[in-house]
């Protein structure tokens, strides 16, 4: 579930709801010497601390997702969204139907459940 959520921020630089979560400024542009262009989409990826500390925690019913970098409130004042923790609909149906189906198959096949 992290790992969508990862891709999700960093490769489709959208929040949970399909908006986007930001563009780089010039400011931005300038300060790394052209590595992230003015107008380009965010792509949280600075250190790699943010997204690599993104994580989703099962507590009971419910499943928590949030980063552990201790600049994530810093992160989250610089987005246009602050919905960036979950799952799309979208990356939802493919958890499901990607992965969570084939394992639920594997087990029933195998007699461990029912």
């Amino acid at each position: 579930m992290a790992n969508y959520n990862r891709f999700q921020l960093s490769q489709n630089s959208k929040d949970v709801f399909g908006k986007d979560i930001g563009f780089y400024s010039r400011a931005t542009e300038e300060i790394t010497e052209g590595r992230k262009q003015f107008g380009e989409p965010f792509d949280l990826f600075e250190t790699g601390d943010f997204l690599k500390g993104v994580f989703a925690k099962v507590q009971g019913q419910t499943i928590l997702f949030g980063s552990t970098d201790s600049k994530t409130r810093e992160v989250l004042k610089n987005l246009l969204s602050k919905d960036i923790f979950g799952l799309s609909d979208a990356d939802l149906n493919n958890l499901i139907v990607s992965d969570i189906r084939p394992f639920l198959q594997k087990i029933i096949n195998k007699g461990l459940i029912g």
